[in-house]
């Protein structure tokens, strides 16, 4: 247990991933009308957290060969875990979030069990690869795509969980994009750095500085338009201008102030909805 402890303290800071479900479950249970701290938020909250963990081990298991190259000392390639037991607890887990799909299906709400059920099985494809492997790999945009289109299951589970009839509802789909937008654009955003090894692909590496601006410009512009019609473009705004503005200090070697703009910008644009409630401006 203490290889997994120290594992969790490195991979998966507990506060950090605290913080980011938490704007998840607390936005969407008072987007669709809830209350904080309810049982609709708690459950969504674990199945969240669970979906985080996973996604995290998840890509330890499929970055390890890269990683005994390019980052040695991470907990995988310098032995903390057999990468066999983190496999096994990979599948034992991911079943064990297709039952807690069935059970929100009989016990709670079937659109909250399918919800569920589709991040589950996204969250699998991604393991995976889609089953496409080296094709998918190679191109990039559509690679990330693929994967950062999981968080508009995610952006919905803690919505339906509180109303199950929030998919006919606009503002759960604008929520969901306002945050895609914003996680695609911190994607980019934190794999800036101009030493990274040449196996690690980063975005910088593939697309050049001009090329990262491009794409962000587009995620951000996502991330504003839906936000304007969501209503939370009050907070949300400013970082369509100050994201793509930071750009300007890669020139400077600044890359990690970039990732923290990025980060910022991502934790408000999950948090808006809470914010702006709490405030009693939306």
């Amino acid at each position: 247990m203490k290889a997994w402890w120290i594992y969790t303290k490195e991979r998966f800071p507990l506060v950090v991933y605290t913080i980011l479900v938490g704007g998840f479950s607390a936005s969407g249970t008072l987007l669709a009308g809830g209350i904080l701290l309810s049982r609709e938020f708690l459950f969504s909250f674990l199945g969240l957290m669970v979906f985080f963990a996973m996604l995290r081990m998840m890509d330890e298991v499929k970055d390890y060969h890269k990683d005994c190259i390019a980052n040695p000392t991470r907990p995988l390639p310098r032995g903390l875990l057999p990468v066999e037991q983190v496999k096994k607890v990979i599948l034992l887990v991911v079943l064990g979030m297709g039952l807690f799909a069935g059970c929100l299906f009989f016990a709670h709400s079937p659109v909250s069990g399918l919800i569920f059920l589709g991040l589950t099985v996204h969250l699998w494809l991604m393991y995976v690869e889609f089953y496409l492997g080296p094709w998918l790999e190679a191109r990039q945009i559509l690679y990330a795509t693929t994967h950062q289109l999981v968080l508009v299951w995610v952006s919905l589970f803690p919505v339906v969980m509180t109303d199950s009839q929030a998919l006919a509802k606009s503002y759960s789909w604008y929520y969901a994009f306002t945050v895609l937008g914003s996680f695609f654009t911190y994607e980019v955003s934190r794999k800036l750095d101009p030493n990274a090894h040449v196996l690690l692909k980063t975005y910088r590496q593939m697309y050049g500085i001009k090329g990262c601006l491009g794409i962000i410009l587009v995620t951000t512009t996502i991330a504003l338009i839906s936000g304007y019609y969501l209503g939370v473009y009050p907070l949300t705004a400013v970082f369509a201008i100050a994201v793509p503005l930071s750009y300007l200090l890669l020139r400077f070697r600044l890359h990690k102030v970039v990732e923290a703009v990025a980060s910022l910008s991502l934790v408000i644009h999950i948090w808006s909805v809470f914010l702006l409630k709490l405030f009693g401006k939306l």
